[in-house]
């Protein structure tokens, strides 16, 4: 999913806001419908915390920088 869908997410997570989550959640394409169930149960048990770690790990690493050496 697009880094602002996951933003969306972690922040409604946060904010323990279950209904825009769900609606987050519909957006989940079908070929990932196992992701979508899972991330709805979580929610449906108020786990926001498992949906914020899952958010933070696949959360795509910022390009590493070199150094030109001196």
């Amino acid at each position: 999913m697009p880094e602002y869908w996951r933003e969306q997410v972690y922040s409604a997570a946060a904010q323990g806001s279950d209904l825009l989550l769900l609606d987050l959640i519909k957006e989940i394409p079908a070929p990932y419908s196992n992701l979508a169930n899972t991330m709805t149960e979580w929610v449906g048990n108020f786990q926001f915390d498992k949906v914020l770690e899952l958010v933070e790990t696949t959360k795509p690493e910022a390009p590493k920088i070199q150094q030109m050496p001196n």
